[in-house]
């Protein structure tokens, strides 16, 4: 008896001090509870934070702190491995055509602008290898079917009509500019991929640049044989800016020796069409007059 009322008197002694120790932890997890006000504004931004969110919650609340915060962590790498496998892209080719609020847009629609938002691995090189693909596909559609420029964000369904691989037109200079400002890293597999694009964009007559690109792993695969350095950029604005330049240095070039074509062409028609050589009036021969050494010199 001694030794079973020793503990019951313990325990009355701390059960003040539990209270305490209850409160302690409530004021601690007031913030946390305060926190749901913002759950409404984080869903509107990021789906997948919300979650993290919710899953770190419940599992601090309802099962342990330390359990729940490993938890919170091993769900928090999984989700980046999820998007770091499923990045967005999009591109952008440019129009003449005026829109809707009457800004025109750049005169020069042969340049092709396609942005990967991730870094470039082994888990989603084929993505954007398939992204590129149908970048290409779409843009070549539309000499094909007279359409207009336009933006298409994260398309995972067919853009276009599956096509065979032609030839750019001849008559105007066709740029891809690929943006590499979301690309943190990239691996082996990623400047692999860069050397199909390059021999790809070259077979179909086109011109690669690359815009904000880790040129140090570019360099150590090789990729500058393929593709000259003038062709990497710092940043977008620059590859713009050339591709627009050379495009349009081009054109002028084709365009005056059409027209240089075109003279003489017309130099070697008949004057009057329709009329023989044989209804003309003669024309009277003029006499040759010859300068004598002497008037040559006055």
């Amino acid at each position: 008896m001694h030794y079973s009322i020793r503990p019951q008197a313990s325990n009355t002694r701390l059960n003040p001090f539990q209270c305490i120790l209850a409160s302690i932890i409530t004021v601690a997890l007031k913030s946390m509870f305060m926190k749901c006000g913002e759950l409404k504004r984080i869903y509107a931004v990021s789906k997948i934070d919300f979650m993290i969110w919710i899953v770190s919650f419940a599992c601090t609340a309802f099962i342990d702190v330390m359990e729940g915060l490993a938890i919170s962590i091993l769900f928090a790498l999984f989700t980046v491995i999820c998007r770091s496998q499923w990045p967005k892209w999009q591109f952008f080719f440019e129009s003449t055509q005026e829109e809707q609020d009457g800004d025109k847009q750049s005169s020069n629609p042969d340049v092709c602008v396609f942005r990967f938002d991730g870094p470039l691995l082994f888990t989603n090189v084929e993505r954007f290898k398939k992204g590129l693909k149908r970048t290409m596909d779409s843009w070549m559609n539309t000499w094909d079917n007279g359409s207009t420029g336009k933006k298409v964000e994260n398309s995972d369904k067919e853009s276009s009509p599956k096509r065979p691989d032609t030839l750019f037109k001849e008559d105007s200079l066709h740029s891809l500019i690929i943006d590499c400002s979301a690309m943190a890293y990239c691996d082996y597999m990623a400047a692999t991929a860069f050397n199909e694009v390059a021999k790809d964009c070259k077979d179909k007559g086109g011109i690669l640049y690359i815009a904000e690109a880790l040129r140090s792993a570019l360099e150590a695969s090789g990729f500058f044989k393929k593709i000259e350095k003038e062709n990497v950029f710092p940043t977008l604005k620059d590859a713009l800016a050339i591709a627009n330049r050379n495009g349009s240095a081009l054109r002028l070039l084709r365009e005056a020796k059409k027209e240089q074509q075109a003279n003489q062409q017309n130099s070697h028609a008949p004057s009057i069409a329709g009329t023989s050589s044989a209804s003309l009036p003669p024309t009277p021969s003029s006499p040759i007059v010859r300068l004598s050494p002497s008037m040559n010199k006055k």
